[in-house]
């Protein structure tokens, strides 16, 4: 079996480290949403809708399933 140095476990922390995700305030996210959903056209608006009724709609489905 090999050995594991203090140096390997260090390299290996850095990379786990790195692989997480950054995580935005919510705050932050709320404001960037806010913003994207006004600067949305009415024809934009409506490709969104029929989005979210899809996935409401698949999400029933399987629901029920």
């Amino acid at each position: 079996m090999p050995d594991i140095s203090l140096e390997d476990l260090l390299q290996a922390k850095k990379t786990e480290t790195a692989a997480q995700p950054v995580l935005i305030n919510q705050q932050q996210e709320i404001q960037q949403v806010t913003a994207q959903t006004e600067a949305l056209t009415p024809a934009q608006r409506q490709q969104v809708e029929e989005i979210k009724e899809k996935i409401e709609y698949d999400a029933l489905c399987r629901q029920y399933a």
